[in-house]
């Protein structure tokens, strides 16, 4: 009876720690997925601001064009020579500025389209730990049930469910020990 009720504790322990292993691997499996969802929700927000500082560059270079057209415009009106004095000056300083605010506005779309690779990337390690953390609470699962078996098992043999109420072998005619004798070994003198 009690090696029965050890036995039945055995099966249930160790289902319970092979479910307690996938519940927890399901879990992490979760989390990581969750995390590469994020990551690529933050990179799709990097791109986004990239594309908007693609589009300040543009309207940068457009706002130099119309600003030197201009200036060009107005020069031709006083019939002064556009390339030439303080209206070459303007025009020099006017293009130079606008090719720095170009600059600026591509180099913050760069940095931002790094920052959406970093994110990705990071986002990718991170799922992968999450993922080896699940297989690995499977595993202990696993463990655990076998743990518990073998325990269970150890104290059923302690306990004496294994031993055998079956006499020890007897010698035969020929003096070795085949198991027990049969019944009729007596009644012919062996």
């Amino acid at each position: 009876m009690v090696e029965t009720l050890l036995a039945v504790g055995s099966v249930v322990s160790a289902l319970s720690s092979i479910s307690q292993g996938r519940a927890q691997s399901a879990m992490f499996k979760a989390q990581a997925a969750d995390v590469v969802t994020r990551a690529k929700s933050q990179s799709l927000e990097f791109r986004r601001k990239a594309l908007n500082h693609k589009r300040e560059g543009v309207a940068v270079l457009r706002a130099v064009q119309r600003n030197l057209a201009t200036i060009n415009a107005m020069a031709g009106l006083a019939t002064l020579d556009p390339s030439q004095g303080s209206i070459g000056n303007l025009m020099d300083v006017n293009f130079s500025e606008g090719i720095e605010d170009f600059k600026l506005a591509v180099d913050d779309a760069e940095t931002e389209m790094l920052n959406a690779q970093i994110t990705t990337q990071q986002a990718a390690v991170q799922a992968q730990l999450l993922r080896n953390a699940g297989k690995q609470a499977q595993t202990q699962g696993f463990m655990g049930a076998l743990t518990s078996v073998a325990g269970a098992g150890m104290k059923a043999y302690d306990a004496g469910m294994f031993s055998s109420a079956a006499p020890a072998p007897q010698p035969n005619f020929y003096g070795l020990s085949y198991g027990p004798a049969p019944p009729y070994a007596n009644n012919l003198g062996y």
